[in-house]
C-alpha cells in the first residue's frame, strides 16, 4: 500500500530590530495519512462455527432382500454439531465492487441419530455423520470503507459416514460415502489494520444424495441419503501484500505490484488422459467368492480453467478451478474365476466429467513460469455390467460421484496477455460402490477405484490487473 504524506515544512523568518537578530520558526507538523486499503491480494484464515440441517434416507422401493425398513420407507432425522477449518483465496478489486474465488476445508462435527421400529428387527438406530466438508466458489461483493459485504456460490463436497444397527446388535451396517452438491451463502468481512480480516458467514450447503449398502453381505440396508444443512461460521483472514507485507516479503522477497503474472485469467485446456480401473467384486449370488480385476482406461479430455495468480518477487501464487469433458472409457470381461459355474459377465467404466480445485505455487523468469500444483480431484463415473446366467441376461448402468485428489505441474509462457502452457497431472478419484443384490436389476455388487494422469495443452486470457481505488483510511 503506498503513503500520501501530505503537508511540506515551512520556515517563517522574522527579523527583529536593526541587528537582523532571526527568529526561526517551524510550520506546524505535517499530517501524515494512514495507508489506504485494498481487497486486492491473496489471504489464508481459519473458520469455525455451527451448523444444522438434515438427513433423509430413503429405503430402495424394489427390495429383493428383507430391509432394516418396508421397502419405500424414509427415515429422516436432524444433524446438528460444531465445524472447523480453513480458507484461502484471492481477491480482485474493480472500484468498489470486489470479485474473488476462494476454497475452503473444515473438519465437522456434524451429526445426528434417531430410532426407529425397522422391519422385522424391532428397534433399531440410525446415525449420519459429516465429516469434512469443503467447497470451492466465486464471490462478487462490494466495499464500503473497511467493510466489505459478498455473496457467494458453487461446488460442495464432503465425506459422509451412514450406520444402522438394531437393538441387539444382530444387524450391523456402516459404510462411508463421497458427496458432491452445491453450496450459496453471504457475509461481511471488516479489515483490520494493516493484514487481517474479520468476517462473519451464513452458507447453505446440499450434498446431494448417494447410495449406501446394497452388497450381498448388507442387502439388509439399500437406501439413499440425502444431506442438506446451514452454518454460520467466524472467519479470521491474514492478506498477504497489505502495506508491504513483511511475512510475504520474508518468505517469497518484495511485491511485484506490475508484475507480469498478476491478474485474474480464463482459459481452454484439452488433451490425453490414461490409468486404471480397479475393480473389486463382493462375493454373492452371481460372483462367487469374490475377487477383483483391472483394467486400463484411456481418452481424451477438453475443458475450462479459471484462476488468479499474485506475483511477489519471482514467485507466483495462486488459486485455480478445472472443468473438463471426458472420453475415458473401457470395457471388459469378468474372469469366470471370479463368478459361478456357467456365470459370464462384462463391465465398462466410463468417466463423464473431471474437477479440480487446486493452489499452485510457480516461479517465474522473463515470461517464463514453472509451476506445480495440488488439491481436490471430482467427477462422475459411469459403470455398465451384463451378467449372463442361466440363458438369461441382466444388466443395469449406474452413475456415481467420486472425490479424491490431485496433483500436478506444468510451464507457461506469457505472450502479452495470452498463457500458453502445457501441464501433467496425477488424479486420485477414489473408490464408489456399484450394482447390488438388493436390486432386481442386479446381482452383482463391486467397488470401481479411479486413478488416471493426463497432459493437457493450456491457453488462457490473463486481465490486467486495475489499480487498487481509495477505500479505505486509518
Amino acid at each position: 500500500m503506498k503513503r500520501v504524506v501530505i503537508g511540506g515544512l515551512m520556515c517563517v523568518v522574522g527579523l527583529a530590530g536593526s541587528a537582523a537578530a532571526a527568529d526561526l520558526r517551524l510550520a506546524k507538523s505535517p499530517e501524515v495519512m494512514a495507508p489506504a486499503w485494498s481487497w486486492t491480494g491473496g489471504y489464508i484464515g481459519l473458520n469455525g462455527g455451527y451448523g444444522w440441517g438434515s438427513a433423509d434416507n430413503q429405503f430402495d422401493p424394489h427390495p429383493f432382500y428383507e430391509h432394516f425398513a418396508p421397502a419405500g420407507a424414509s427415515l429422516d432425522h436432524d444433524i446438528d454439531g460444531g465445524l472447523f477449518g480453513f480458507q484461502t483465496g484471492w481477491n480482485w478489486q474493480v472500484g468498489n465492487v470486489v470479485f474473488g474465488l476462494e476454497g475452503t476445508t473444515a473438519w465437522s462435527g456434524i451429526e445426528g441419530k434417531d430410532t426407529a421400529v425397522f422391519n422385522g428387527f424391532g428397534g433399531a438406530t440410525y446415525k449420519t455423520e459429516i465429516e469434512n466438508v469443503s467447497t470451492f466458489v466465486a464471490r462478487l461483493g462490494f466495499a464500503s470503507g473497511a467493510w466489505l459485504f459478498y455473496g457467494k456460490g458453487g461446488v460442495a463436497y464432503g465425506e459422509v459416514k451412514s450406520t444402522l444397527t438394531n437393538d441387539n446388535g444382530s444387524r450391523y451396517f456402516r459404510e462411508t460415502n463421497d458427496h458432491i452438491g452445491w453450496t450459496l451463502g453471504l457475509g461481511a468481512e471488516y479489515a483490520l489494520a494493516p493484514n487481517w480480516i474479520l468476517g462473519l458467514e451464513y452458507n447453505y450447503i446440499d450434498l446431494g444424495d448417494e447410495r449406501y449398502g446394497g452388497g450381498v453381505a448388507s442387502s439388509f440396508a439399500d437406501y439413499t441419503a440425502d444431506i442438506a444443512f446451514s452454518t454460520v461460521l467466524a472467519r479470521l483472514s491474514y492478506k498477504f501484500g497489505a502495506g508491504g507485507n513483511p511475512l510475504a516479503a520474508a518468505l517469497l522477497g518484495p511485491a511485484t505490484p506490475g508484475g507480469l503474472w498478476n491478474g485474474l485469467y480464463l482459459g481452454l485446456q484439452g488433451g490425453y488422459a490414461w490409468g486404471t480401473s480397479d475393480q473389486t467384486l463382493y462375493a454373492g449370488s452371481l460372483v462367487g467368492g469374490g475377487g477383483s480385476r483391472d483394467f486400463d482406461f484411456d481418452g481424451g479430455l477438453f475443458g475450462v480453467q479459471i484462476g488468479y495468480m499474485g506475483q511477489i518477487g519471482n514467485w507466483v501464487l495462486g488459486t485455480e478451478g478445472t472443468f473438463a469433458w471426458t472420453g475415458l472409457k473401457k470395457s471388459g470381461e469378468v474372469p469366470e474365476d471370479l463368478l459361478v459355474a456357467g456365470a459370464g459377465a462384462s463391465v465398462s467404466s466410463e468417466l463423464n466429467w473431471i474437477a479440480t480445485t487446486t493452489l499452485r505455487l510457480g516461479y517465474t523468469w522473463g515470461p517464463w513460469q514453472l509451476y506445480g500444483k495440488g488439491g481436490t480431484a471430482f467427477g462422475q463415473a459411469e459403470s455398465t455390467a451384463s451378467i449372463r446366467w442361466g440363458g438369461d441376461t441382466f444388466s443395469f448402468s449406474e452413475k456415481n460421484d467420486h472425490v479424491g485428489w490431485t496433483l500436478g505441474g506444468g510451464l507457461e509462457y506469457a505472450w502479452g496477455n495470452w498463457l500458453v502452457g502445457v501441464e501433467y497431472n496425477y488424479y486420485d478419484l477414489g473408490d464408489q460402490k456399484y450394482g447390488g443384490d438388493a436390486r432386481p436389476d442386479g446381482w452383482m455388487s463391486y467397488e470401481n477405484d479411479l486413478s488416471f494422469s493426463s497432459v493437457l495443452a493450456r491457453v488462457s486470457y490473463k486481465f490486467n490487473p486495475t489499480p487498487a481505488p481509495v477505500v479505505a483510511k486509518y
